[in-house]
């Protein structure tokens, strides 16, 4: 704004953002359009035709959902794989882009034990590896836990939380992942109730 005030600013520079702003949102709306049509080819060729000029993450991700629609589970991993190393000196946007899958395994549309998700835990558990943020470690032990519940592994979930809550320096976080690791002693806690139960009848 004092830029504009003082007339200081680029106008050119500005022109072409605007300009490459309005692109990407003509660029969207052609591939919604497509996905609409279940034109699966037809949205993947637009969204490459994009990646050329721009390396967005967010197409990419859209990328692998269209390939996850169009039955390309492995393409879709190759796809993930090369995604995490691109960014393997980046553990946040690992973390955010696990997270991610997680929830969407959660969610019924990816499947827990599937190449997508594992794939997803092992670059989480490197990202953590590398990290020297504490909090970021944290975070990223987490997502690990969550992943690793999905895929009924509720022994490693408990430890790799435990973990978290050992890093963390903020309360928030702490608190999130203190609620997280109740859950997951009370899911241990069920199948044993139910064999005690068994074993009176």
């Amino acid at each position: 704004l004092k830029a504009v005030v003082s007339d200081s600013w680029d106008r050119e520079a500005f022109a072409q953002e605007i300009q490459a702003r309005q692109q990407a949102e003509k660029a969207m709306q052609e591939i919604i359009a497509a996905l609409q049509q279940e034109d699966f080819e037809g949205a993947i060729k637009l969204i490459d035709e994009n990646l050329e000029k721009s390396d967005n993450l967010q197409l990419r991700m859209l990328k692998i959902q269209v390939l996850l629609a169009s039955k390309q589970e492995d393409n879709a991993a190759d796809l993930l794989t090369s995604m995490y190393k691109a960014r393997q000196d980046e553990p946040s946007e690992i973390n955010m882009i696990a997270w991610n899958f997680y929830q969407m395994a959660a969610q019924g549309r990816l499947d827990a034990k599937g190449p997508l998700l594992t794939t997803s835990q092992t670059a989480a558990a490197e990202a953590a590896e590398r990290s020297e943020d504490a909090s970021e470690k944290a975070s990223l032990l987490d997502t690990i836990a969550h992943i690793l519940f999905l895929q009924d592994d509720i022994d490693q979930a408990i430890t790799t939380e435990e973990q978290a809550i050992e890093l963390t320096t903020a309360a928030r976080d702490r608190e999130f992942f203190e609620k997280f690791l109740d859950e997951l002693k009370s899911a241990k806690a069920k199948p044993s109730a139910a064999a005690a139960v068994e074993a009176e009848k």
